[in-house]
C-alpha cells in the first residue's frame, strides 16, 4: 500500500488566534486616509479654482471683445469735420478748478477694505468725437409716426457716476427729485452733487458712493445731431395726454428742446445749455414744448450730464463754427479780431444772439496780430472744444459761471444699474408714457458696469449693507486713452528706440527704484514729451512740423537731416512767457495741448480741430520767398531749389493716426479679480 495514500490523522486546531488592528495601526490608517482626502480635496479645489478663474477670464474676454467691436465701429465712422478731444486724467482728490489747492491723484481702492499699500492711482480718461452713420434716440418713441434719425452724432466714452438715493443727506423732497430725474440734474435744487460724497461725489472720493474702482461704470453716450424741422411733425389721431386738433398744436412741433416729441438740447456745449434756463427758441421767443408748459412743466436747462438727453438740435457745421469762428465779426468792432469764449461777457449776456459766422474763411479771419492775440485765439478755441465734453470733470463751469453750477463741478454723467423708480404711478397720461424713458435712459448709457457683491450703500442709519451682484457684466476699474501720429522713435540712445511714440501714457516717478508703484513714495504722472528733459531724461522730444511736407517729425529726425531746421514750424509763442521767461512752443505743445507740457499728473487735454491751423502763416517761415525774391535769384539751379522748398500755403490741424485704449475690467462677483485689455484703432489720418 502506497504510504502516500495512508490516512493521515486530523490536524489539530492552531493555538494562535487572528489578531485585530492595533490602535497604532488604526491611527496610522486614519492619518493616511486623511492625507489622501486632503490631497484629493486640494487637487479638486485647485482644479475648481482653475475652472473658476478660467470662467471669469472667459467672461471678461467676451465683454472686452464686445467693447472692442463697438469702439472699432465708432472709430471707423469718425469724421474730421468735427473735433476730437481727449482728457488724460487720474481720479483726483478735487477738481482742477478748486479753491482748496492743486488736485492730486487718489490712491483708489479696488474693493472694500483693500489694504492701503495695494491701492494705486487709476486713470479715468475721457474722449469725445463725431461720427457719421445712422443714429436715433435710445428713448422709446411716443408715437409710431415719429421716428427721426440723424446722420451725425457726438460719441463720448468716459466713466459715469452713481447716486445713492438712500443717503441720509437727502431730505424727502430731494430724494423724490432724484428718483424722478429732471433735465437740469439738480441745478438749484439745494444739494451739491460734487461735495456730498454720500450722495454722488467724484470718482474715488473716500467714503463716497463712487469710491471703489470695482464699481465704476464706463459709459458710451451717443448724442444725435438733428436740427429742427420747419414743418409740423406728423402726429397720429390720438396722442397721450392731448385732445382736440392735434395737427395744429404748437406743443407738438420740433424746436430747440424737442425733436419728434423727444427732449433735446439746444446746443452741444455744456455751459450754454446751463445758461439757457428758459424755454426760448433761437430768436429768443417763448417756445412751447411737451415738457416745458403746463402744470407739470420741467426744467428748461437741458444738461447732458443728467444722462436723460441724447439729441441736440444743432448741426455739425454750426457747432464747429463756435470752435473756429467765434473771433470773426462778433461783438464790438465787428470785423476786428475779437475772440469770444464761452465765459466771456459778450456771450454770457446774449447766448442766443452772439453766434459765430459759419462762412468764416479758413476757420476765421482776420488773423491775430500780436502774441497776446495769438494766445487768446488758441485758448478760446480750446475752451469751446472742452465744452463739447458732456460733463464738467474739472469744475470749470462752476469756476467761471454761476455759483449754482458748482453742484456739477467734478461729477460725471449720471448712470444707474437699475431704474430708480420705474413703476411709479402718474396722474398725467403723457407722463405715464414719457417718464419711464427717463428711468431707462440712466441704464441705457451704462456701457460696462455692474454693482459688485461688496457694494455698501448707506442706509438711513449710515450702516452699510450688501447688495446683490449682477454676474452678467463687469466693472471698468481703469480707462486710458493714448494717441499717436504713427511716428517711430529714431533716437538710438532712447530706451524706446524703434517703438511708436504714444502721447498720454500712464507712468510714475519711481523714487525708490522698486520697479512698481509704491504708495507714499512714487508720483504718478501723464507722459507728455518736451524739450526740457530734466524731469524725464528718457522722454521723446516734441514733434515739429516740416512746413514743406506738413509731416510731423521728431528732434531726432531733424538731427538726422530728415528735415532742415529752417523748415520746422516751431517759432510760435502760443501762450506768452513760462515762469517769467519767453518760450516758443512747438505745434504739438501749444496747438494740441495748450500748455507747457511738463510731465505732470494732469489733467491734460489733447485738442484736434477740423480744418487748418488757424495761425499758420507761410510768410513768417524762414524758407518763404516772394515771387520777386525768387526771380531775383540769378542761378537757375538755386532758384529751382528755393522754389522746391517753399512752405505750404495752409497747414492742416494735425490729427492722430492711431488711438490706443487700455481698459481694465473687474469681476463684480470677485472684485479682487482684474483683467486688462488694450486695443489700437486706426483713424486713417
Amino acid at each position: 500500500m502506497n504510504k502516500h495514500l495512508q490516512a493521515q490523522p486530523p490536524a489539530k486546531p492552531s493555538s494562535r488566534r487572528r489578531q485585530a488592528f492595533t490602535l497604532l495601526e488604526l491611527l496610522a490608517g486614519i492619518a493616511a486616509a486623511v492625507l489622501i482626502t486632503l490631497a484629493l480635496a486640494t487637487l479638486f479645489a485647485s482644479a475648481g479654482a482653475t475652472v473658476s478663474v478660467g470662467q471669469r477670464v472667459s467672461k471678461l474676454n467676451r465683454i472686452a471683445a464686445s467693447v472692442e467691436h463697438q469702439m472699432r465701429a465708432d472709430f471707423r465712422a469718425i469724421t474730421r469735420e468735427g473735433a476730437l478731444v481727449i482728457r488724460h486724467a487720474y481720479a483726483y482728490d478735487r477738481p482742477l478748478y478748486s479753491s482748496s489747492g492743486i488736485p492730486e491723484p487718489l490712491l483708489v481702492p479696488l474693493y472694500l477694505d483693500q489694504p492701503t499699500t495695494e491701492r494705486r492711482p487709476r486713470r479715468v480718461d475721457e474722449i469725445v468725437f463725431f461720427a457719421n452713420g445712422n443714429f436715433s434716440t435710445a428713448r422709446s418713441p411716443l408715437s409710431t409716426l415719429a421716428n427721426r434719425s440723424g446722420t451725425t452724432a457726438r460719441i463720448y466714452y468716459g466713466h459715469g457716476s452713481l447716486l445713492d438715493l438712500n443717503s441720509p443727506r437727502l431730505n424727502n423732497q430731494q430724494r423724490e427729485f432724484l428718483e424722478e430725474p429732471d433735465f437740469n440734474f439738480g441745478i438749484g435744487e439745494g444739494f451739491n452733487l460734487h461735495d456730498d460724497a454720500e450722495v454722488m461725489g467724484y470718482l474715488g472720493q473716500p467714503g463716497g458712493v463712487n469710491e471703489l474702482a470695482s464699481e465704476w461704470a464706463l459709459l458710451r453716450h451717443v448724442t444725435v445731431l438733428i436740427p429742427p424741422s420747419a414743418n409740423l411733425v406728423e402726429v397720429p389721431n390720438a396722442f397721450p395726454g392731448f385732445t382736440g386738433n392735434l395737427a395744429n398744436n404748437p406743443r407738438l412741433r420740433d424746436g430747440s428742446r424737442q425733436i419728434a416729441f423727444q427732449p433735446a438740447m439746444p446746443t452741444l456745449f455744456r455751459y450754454p445749455n446751463a445758461l439757457l434756463g428758459e424755454a426760448l427758441d433761437y430768436s429768443g421767443q417763448p417756445e412751447p414744448t411737451l415738457r416745458h408748459q403746463g402744470g407739470a412743466a420741467r426744467s428748461a436747462r437741458m444738461i447732458a450730464a443728467s444722462g436723460l438727453i441724447d439729441i441736440a438740435t444743432m448741426d455739425l457745421p454750426d457747432a464747429m463754427a463756435y470752435v473756429r469762428a467765434m473771433h470773426t465779426g462778433i461783438g464790438p468792432g465787428a470785423g476786428a479780431f475779437n475772440p469770444i469764449g464761452p465765459y466771456d461777457s459778450e456771450f454770457v449776456n446774449d447766448p442766443i444772439g452772439v453766434r459765430p459766422r459759419r462762412n468764416a474763411p479758413g476757420g476765421g479771419t482776420p488773423l491775430p496780430q500780436s502774441e497776446a492775440e495769438l494766445a487768446g485765439l488758441v485758448s478760446t478755441m480750446h475752451a469751446w472744444m472742452r465744452q463739447l465734453m458732456p460733463v464738467d470733470s474739472d469744475g470749470e463751469d462752476a469756476e467761471f459761471g454761476p455759483s449754482q453750477l458748482g453742484s456739477l463741478g467734478g461729477v460725471r454723467m449720471r448712470t444707474a444699474f437699475s431704474p430708480p423708480n420705474l413703476f411709479r404711478e402718474y396722474a398725467n397720461e403723457f407722463q405715464r408714457a414719457d417718464r419711464p424713458n427717463d428711468q431707462l435712459a440712466l441704464v441705457n448709457n451704462n456701457f460696462v458696469g455692474a454693482r459688485s457683491v461688496g457694494f455698501r450703500p448707506r442706509t438711513a442709519s449710515s450702516d452699510r449693507v450688501r447688495a446683490p451682484s449682477r454676474p452678467r457684466s463687469a466693472a471698468c476699474s481703469e480707462f486710458i486713452v493714448e494717441w499717436s501720429f504713427g511716428q517711430v522713435e529714431h533716437d538710438p540712445g532712447s530706451p524706446r528706440h524703434g517703438e511708436l511714440i504714444w502721447y498720454g501714457s500712464a507712468d510714475f516717478e519711481d523714487n525708490n527704484n522698486s520697479g512698481a508703484f509704491t504708495p507714499g513714495s512714487d508720483q504718478a504722472f501723464i507722459k507728455l514729451y518736451r524739450s526740457d528733459i530734466s524731469f524725464d531724461p528718457d522722454a521723446v522730444r516734441p514733434l515739429v512740423v516740416d512746413n514743406v511736407t506738413g509731416q510731423f517729425l521728431t528732434d531726432a529726425d531733424r538731427q538726422a537731416d530728415r528735415s532742415p531746421s529752417l523748415r520746422a514750424i516751431e517759432s510760435r509763442n502760443y501762450g506768452g512767457g513760462i515762469d517769467g521767461e519767453d518760450r516758443f512752443w512747438t505745434a504739438q505743445e501749444g496747438l494740441i495741448h495748450g500748455i507747457d507740457p511738463i510731465v505732470a499728473s494732469g489733467p491734460v487735454y489733447a485738442y484736434f480741430a477740423p480744418g487748418t491751423d488757424p495761425i499758420y502763416d507761410p510768410r513768417a517761415q524762414d524758407n518763404f520767398r516772394t515771387p520777386q525774391q525768387l526771380a531775383n535769384i540769378a542761378d537757375p539751379i538755386a532758384r529751382a531749389e528755393a522754389a522746391a522748398v517753399q512752405p505750404k500755403e495752409t497747414m492742416e490741424w494735425p490729427w492722430p493716426k492711431l488711438v490706443r485704449i487700455t481698459m481694465t475690467l473687474a469681476d463684480p462677483e470677485d472684485p479682487t479679480f482684474e483683467q486688462t485689455y488694450q486695443f489700437i484703432f486706426d483713424l486713417g489720418s
